[in-house]
């Protein structure tokens, strides 16, 4: 290979694609070069003519080479498929962005064969720079129009580690009718050529054994300040090397030098005055059988281009830490809609990893809805680029990579660039302020219905009470049920404490709820407690409610039942179970109408009607000191007393085909007829648990039936009904009612095992409340036999009074 020193303007081409040659020889450009040391040298005209006329002869060898060069690329730019023997690349990709041909000096760059280069993008090959010459394959592509002098920055595989300038022109490949086939691609590094072009250059010559210069430009007294004599002093290029790179710079260049033909590398210097200066140089190793003989390369300057190329590295690591620390999506969209950039808080926002919306459509995050609205936006936007925000007090919403919506605002600013202007926009996800609005709404606009009193109840309540009063009357025609029939129209229409009298099962409740029913109250919500199932220490919290923290558990503010019944009215049941220390608070809400919540001291009024029900004797409790004397007197203002069943046995004909008529609905089997002899015994049977009894009696009886004809079972306990009518004529009335009802119970609690709670438990069958049952069972002074007459019954034993085992 012969010696070649070209200036930046002969080396290659130039920015602007056309050949300039300067003569290096004469006054513009001197060349010096010395044979051995200086101090040999006895005349140095006859020593610069002999250089010169060696520079000429190198000089016309190598415009024999560039003119060589140049008619390779013209057959390139014609079309020519392979560029091998060429020191520039080829390559073609199809109208999927993917290699479908390229040469082997360009694959070599790549650090891949041709082969493996077939069918891949070059995301895959260089990601490096996989977003400028995507948009520009895309734009041949859909153009058909060629690119050239296309410029990328790029780091080889070839060359790890040091990035090159590389120039592309891209060309269509046509059908006959036009289409777009795929993309020609010509690459050519001009690296050299344009670094020529901004900095300084020193060619140099060197003996690759010694490493002492043989030639060296008159650049270097320029450029570094030291006199060019002393350039050629044994071990004068290593001595200025900045100490911290010196060992690296001869290791790389003594390995280099024996295992490639061409390398550059960069390494800092100290300049005459102290200053350094990055240089880097592109060596060409000239050698013989393999063993290198002599370097020749380029010095080049390239200070102020790193100092450069540091300040804009930093000014994108500041913007970047910027963009990607920012609280908000950040995109940057062109003039077409395309996304050019997006931040990592995408993936948080959207779903989308950034580099999958790089390059796509900014209408991928917008609905199908808002995408025409969007797009005239956008026009306006790019007449009048100003900063505005958009979705503030509007629905404006976004669209996640899994098709979900979910509420934004944007604020969109223009950024001018060197060819065109584009959108910024910053989305904020603002479902959680949106969510936290319209908790903020939904909770005044139940403070304004609590205010202005529009609805009292909830839907839960008012589906409750239309469900109670679907199908529930009373029923019957004797004298005693239309006496209360009667007095239930009488009462209902004023505001009267109403107290409910009668056994178990009789029907309290259901004249309770026609009472409310006839009132003007029926509108609002009827509000049931039984003072018998609540525990002690909550009874109190379930009629007045208790404020947050009041007691262990109390988390929440809580509402009572005289609270709710605010407007309506509250059915106490089984009031005479109410303990003795909350009958004040209730007296006091009967006569003002007002009371405290448990743990708070803010009074609250309502409006509410009282409406109680007992089984018990009040007035015996009264004198016990079981029931307040003043609250007695207070809820007994309209007394009712619901006769028993056995007191109006002619109703239970029309009760027996009401509860038939009822479970033929609930169950679906219909009973078309009753025989006269069972309902006889109907009739005649006690029914000490009353209406309630007769209608558990009556549902199983269907269930257990296979016709449709209503029979009884000896299941049912009933076996002695026909025979409960004819005791003693010496007998009273009541004591043969008595006496039936104590072999009845005791029948009962025998089948049953005594078991007065739990599974299958006598209460249950008799249609009574365990606490009713117990205070039947002293009155009729009932007792469970000792173990050893119980023995038989092999059963659990409960005793009675205490439901305790023994």
């Amino acid at each position: 290979m012969g010696s070649m020193f070209l200036s930046p303007a002969q080396y290659g081409s130039g920015v602007n694609g056309t050949d300039r040659g300067v003569d290096l020889v004469g006054e513009q450009n001197p060349i010096r070069r010395f044979h051995g040391s200086p101090k040999e040298t006895t005349n140095a005209k006859d020593h610069r003519a002999l250089q010169n006329r060696r520079h000429r002869s190198r000089i016309l060898r190598g415009l024999r080479m560039q003119t060589k060069d140049n008619i390779q690329m013209g057959e390139a730019k014609l079309g020519l498929l392979r560029y091998d023997k060429a020191q520039m690349g080829f390559c073609y990709f199809d109208t999927d962005l993917r290699y479908v041909e390229i040469n082997d000096w360009l694959a070599a760059m790549n650090g891949l064969s041709p082969a493996e280069h077939v069918g891949r993008t070059i995301g895959e090959i260089l990601p490096s720079v996989e977003e400028g010459v995507e948009r520009q394959l895309r734009q041949v592509i859909e153009t058909g129009e060629p690119i050239l002098k296309g410029l990328a920055y790029a780091e080889t595989a070839a060359h790890p580690g040091v990035k090159r300038l590389y120039q592309h022109d891209y060309y269509a490949d046509k059908s006959a009718d036009g289409t777009v086939l795929g993309v020609k691609c010509i690459v050519q590094n001009i690296t050299h050529q344009r670094l020529a072009e901004v900095v300084g250059v020193i060619p140099w010559e060197a003996d690759a054994r010694t490493w002492e210069f043989s030639f060296v430009g008159l650049q270097a007294e320029e450029m570094l300040g030291y006199p060019i004599e002393r350039w050629y002093e044994s071990g004068f290029w290593t001595s200025c090397i900045h100490a911290d790179d010196r060992e690296y710079v001869i290791d790389f260049c003594s390995t280099s030098s024996r295992t490639r033909q061409n390398y550059e590398f960069e390494y800092r210097m100290i300049k005459a005055d102290g200053e350094t200066a990055w240089i880097r140089d592109f060596v060409n190793v000239d050698s013989v059988r393999g063993e290198p003989i002599i370097l020749r390369g380029f010095m080049f300057d390239i200070t102020d281009l790193k100092e450069s190329q540091e300040h804009v590295e930093r000014s994108e690591r500041r913007l970047r830490r910027f963009l990607e620390t920012a609280p908000d999506a950040l995109i940057l969209v062109g003039r077409d809609g395309t996304i050019l950039f997006a931040n990592q808080q995408v993936e948080t926002v959207f779903g989308y990893r950034p580099n999958e919306l790089t390059g796509a459509s900014v209408e991928t995050l917008i609905p199908h809805r808002f995408r025409q609205l969007c797009a005239s936006h956008q026009h306006v936007f790019f007449t009048e680029p100003t900063p505005r925000q958009t979705g503030e007090g509007k629905s404006l919403t976004a669209l996640r990579k899994d098709g979900t919506e979910f509420p934004v605002e944007i604020s969109f600013s223009s950024m001018k660039s060197e060819e065109d202007t584009v959108v910024s926009a910053a989305i904020r996800d603002i479902s959680s302020r949106v969510e936290g609005e319209r908790a903020l709404r939904t909770a005044h606009e139940e403070i304004v219905k609590l205010k202005q009193r529009l609805e009292d109840e909830n839907v839960y309540l008012r589906n409750e009470i239309r469900q109670a009063r679907k199908g529930e009357e009373l029923v019957g025609e004797s004298s005693r049920i239309r006496q209360v029939i009667t007095l239930v129209s009488q009462v209902a229409p004023t505001d009267a404490a109403v107290l409910i009298l009668g056994e178990t099962g009789t029907g309290k409740e259901l004249v309770a709820r026609a009472t409310h029913a006839q009132s003007p109250r029926a509108d609002h919500a009827l509000i049931k407690v039984n003072c018998a199932t609540l525990p002690a220490n909550l009874i109190e919290s379930e009629l007045f409610g208790h404020a947050k923290g009041a007691f262990t558990g109390a988390v929440a503010h809580h509402t009572g039942r005289f609270e709710l019944a605010d407007g309506g009215t509250i059915f106490l049941d089984e009031i005479g179970d109410l303990p003795v220390e909350l009958q004040p608070k209730l007296l006091r809400v009967l006569q003002d109408g007002e009371f405290e919540r448990v743990g708070s001291t803010k009074t609250i009024k309502v409006d509410v009607r009282v409406i109680a029900a007992t089984n018990r004797d009040l007035e015996n409790a009264v004198a016990v000191g079981e029931f307040r004397k003043d609250l007695f007197y207070r809820l007994q203002v309209f007394p009712i007393y619901v006769p028993p069943l056995r007191e109006r046995t002619g109703d239970i004909p029309l009760l027996v085909w009401y509860f038939l008529g009822r479970t033929k609905v609930s169950i679906g089997r219909p009973m078309e007829s009753v025989p006269d002899d069972v309902m006889q015994r109907l009739v005649r049977y006690p029914w000490p648990g009353n209406v309630r009894e007769l209608e558990n009696v009556i549902e199983r009886a269907v269930i257990l039936c296979r016709g449709t004809s209503l029979q009884l079972e000896e299941a049912f306990g009933l076996r002695n009904v026909g025979n409960a009518g004819r005791s003693g004529a010496h007998a009273t009335a009541s004591t043969r009612m008595e006496d039936v009802e104590r072999a009845h119970i005791l029948q009962v609690l025998e089948e049953c095992g005594w078991r007065i709670k739990g599974k299958s438990n006598a209460a249950e069958r008799l249609g009574l409340h365990p606490s009713t049952l117990v205070h039947r069972l002293k009155k009729l002074g009932i007792e469970r036999p000792r173990a050893r007459d119980a023995e038989s019954l092999r059963t659990p034993a409960y005793s009675v009074g205490r439901f305790s085992r023994p």
